[in-house]
């Protein structure tokens, strides 16, 4: 059974441009770790001064992503990412049979 985790990042104009870069990044490191299935994000949700991207992460089993979620590569992405956050983004995870 997979484990999926879906964040709702919300950017400022300048986390907005960045985001591709970060994006791939992401993706590099969280395809490195054993188990990972898939990483994906929705088209920008532009507002007034935000935006809003989900990003939807699939990893094979629980354990294989909180190997993901703890290790150096994962903090050193969220560190990358939260000078573009207007606030912090919401993380609610589900399973896949």
């Amino acid at each position: 059974m997979s484990v999926i985790v879906h964040v709702r990042h919300f950017l400022n104009r300048k986390g907005e441009r960045a985001f591709p870069e970060l994006f791939e990044e992401h993706r590099r490191r969280a395809a490195a770790f054993p188990g990972f299935v898939s990483l994906r994000h929705s088209p920008p949700v532009v507002g007034d001064s935000t935006s809003e991207i989900e990003m939807t992460l699939e990893f094979a089993d629980e354990s294989l992503l909180q190997n993901w979620r703890s290790s150096p590569d994962h903090a050193q992405v969220a560190a990358a990412y939260q000078p573009s956050w207007i606030r912090e983004p919401e993380v609610t995870f589900s399973r896949r049979d």
